[in-house]
């Protein structure tokens, strides 16, 4: 059943998001990165137990595709996180959906996990995959069965290509220390309903 996740003025709001019911949409699907093409065609359809494919589409043209994580994930923060996020080098607990002295005295994290994000490659450029991210953002907060914490995502970073830029102009925050040549974990806030 497809739906549209935004309304308003936003010239992207014609989209409309569904959930895969099947593998077809992978098969002709390219992003121009080499490396993002691969986990689609060769890897994506054996993960797709553990995930939820969706199609984004404007008409009946699939112009991206995203991931997300079916089952609650635990995002695991560091001491030395935790202390950068109390100096203000990352956002505020403040803004999640815990508050208080408990927040610091927690490992782990009720989060959702972005396992994918592709846009097709002749709509890149058009500011889509920053548009899927605001959406399932809004998508979660809004959601009063969604206790999440955090939407992460794993960046792609290899020698070829990296999506790090991207996620970083995403409000996302490095999670871990990054590692050149590895992907890197990187963390959202998801905001309270309302907020």
């Amino acid at each position: 059943r497809a739906s549209t996740m935004l309304s308003g003025n936003n010239p992207l709001k014609d989209l409309t998001f569904e959930r895969a019911t099947d593998l077809a949409a992978l098969r002709c699907f390219k992003c121009g990165q080499e490396d993002v093409d691969h986990i689609i065609q060769e890897e994506l359809p054996y993960t797709l137990t553990t995930n939820d494919l969706y199609l984004v589409k404007d008409g009946d043209e699939v112009v991206a595709l995203f991931c997300l994580q079916k089952d609650t994930h635990c995002l695991f923060l560091s001491d030395s996180a935790k202390e950068n996020m109390q100096k203000g080098a990352k956002p505020k607990p403040e803004s999640a959906r815990v508050e208080g002295e408990e927040f610091w005295e927690r490992f782990n994290y009720d989060s959702k996990e972005l396992t994918l994000l592709a846009v097709k490659e002749d709509r890149r450029g058009q500011h889509l995959g920053a548009f899927i991210v605001e959406s399932v953002i809004e998508k979660l907060a809004n959601n009063p069965d969604e206790k999440r914490e955090f939407l992460f995502v794993r960046a792609l970073n290899t020698e070829k290509y990296t999506a790090v830029p991207f996620y970083q102009k995403c409000h996302f925050y490095a999670a871990v220390k990054p590692v050149p040549g590895q992907n890197l974990m990187m963390y959202r806030i998801i905001p309270k309903m309302g907020e």
